[in-house]
């Protein structure tokens, strides 16, 4: 995987583009726990559509919380028969829970018809890892990460002469 992009969030929300990828994370800390978010969006479509990550990490001070995880996909395809976009959604990522936050590695996708405006969101509930509760005094952040896999070549020609040299 060679494109990727990541956003620190410490405020509500925080956003960035790149040319080919806008993402956004935000935090929303309640009394007790707390929902944090990570939405992409491709700006042109992808050029190699396999397993791309979509993550958050989080601060020392914050924890995931098992089961609660959610992760949507959608598109718009081009339907010619009807001469119109409709939305086309998966669910199919997996899900993988760390004690730092949550991955989603899913596939893009690669329909046989037109298609526009690739997007997805990953959430999960949170909660304080010490005292149960948000503090003023601490410092709690949300990592947003989106990586794009790519085919890379390399050719390097080379020569090998076995120990010994050549046998004639």
């Amino acid at each position: 995987m060679q494109n990727k992009i990541s956003i620190q969030s410490v405020g509500d929300s925080k956003t960035t583009t790149t040319s080919w990828l806008r993402l956004e994370t935000n935090m929303t800390y309640y009394n007790t726990n707390g929902q944090v978010s990570v939405r992409f969006q491709w700006l042109k479509n992808a050029y190699y559509n396999k397993e791309d990550i979509l993550a958050i990490g989080l601060s020392n001070n914050v924890a995931p919380l098992n089961n609660t995880a959610s992760f949507v996909h959608k598109t718009d395809t081009y339907n010619p028969l009807n001469m119109d976009w409709r939305e086309y959604t998966e669910n199919n990522a997996t899900l993988r829970y760390h004690p730092g936050g949550v991955t989603a590695q899913f596939n893009l996708f690669s329909p046989a018809m037109n298609y526009r405006d690739e997007r997805g969101y990953l959430s999960f509930t949170v909660k304080p890892r010490e005292s149960g509760k948000w503090t003023l005094n601490s410092f709690y952040n949300t990592l947003g990460y989106y990586r794009h896999q790519e085919k890379v070549f390399s050719v390097s020609p080379s020569v090998s002469i076995p120990i010994g040299g050549l046998c004639l």
